[in-house]
């Protein structure tokens, strides 16, 4: 099993031709922000629509992350992208990481809201 994806991969995978699919309203706490890279680490309460409880989601310049509280309860609404991978890119991923893929997932934070209890 290879430590790092082939730059062929890891290509295709950033170019992926991405579709917004839905949006998801839920609650949960930031676990990581960073405002260079522009994006968060979210776990929900709720599961996405996909399973997932823990994302990393993009975060535009209009949402200034550093002004939330790490641990503290938010509702988050979130915009979900999808895209489907390549023939080559599912071989390549069953072959050596015995993983059964067939689309990836991207988030993008579109909203943060004050749990108000």
């Amino acid at each position: 099993m290879p430590n790092k994806l082939p730059k062929w991969v890891a290509e295709e995978i950033s170019n992926s031709k991405w579709k917004a699919t839905e949006t998801f309203k839920g609650s949960g706490y930031f676990l990581m922000t960073n405002s260079k890279e522009k994006n968060a680490d979210i776990q929900f309460y709720e599961p996405l629509p996909e399973g997932r409880y823990i994302i990393t989601a993009d975060v535009p310049e209009t949402i200034k992350v550093d002004n939330y509280e790490k641990g503290e309860v938010y509702v988050f609404t979130l915009q979900i992208y999808k895209s489907d991978l390549s023939d080559n890119v599912k071989q390549f991923l069953e072959e050596q990481y015995k993983m059964n893929m067939e689309i990836i997932h991207k988030y993008e934070l579109t909203s943060v809201e004050e749990l108000n209890e």
